[in-house]
């Protein structure tokens, strides 16, 4: 369901919010996010047999910052099926 729509207004899938429950809000005035630095990507062939295979691992990482100005803006929604 990721990146689908309802009511027109996207949706995104979180890890961090149980089954059952959804977050709703206006994110676009009430919050913001803050980045530090950018996006870095780092690969490796130097993990157990990869070398030997010609296999790379990839990893990427960003810092980010949420930071919410209206915490009213927010509201979870709980005994969703």
């Amino acid at each position: 369901m990721f990146g689908q729509e309802l009511w027109n207004v996207r949706v995104v899938l979180s890890n961090y919010v149980g089954p059952g429950t959804a977050l709703v809000g206006n994110f676009g005035q009430a919050a913001q996010i803050w980045r530090r630095g950018g996006v870095t990507v780092d690969a490796s062939d130097s993990h157990a047999s990869f070398f030997v295979s010609n296999l790379h691992m990839l990893r990427a990482e960003e810092r980010l910052g949420l930071g919410c100005f209206r915490p009213v803006a927010f509201r979870d929604v709980r005994g969703l099926t």
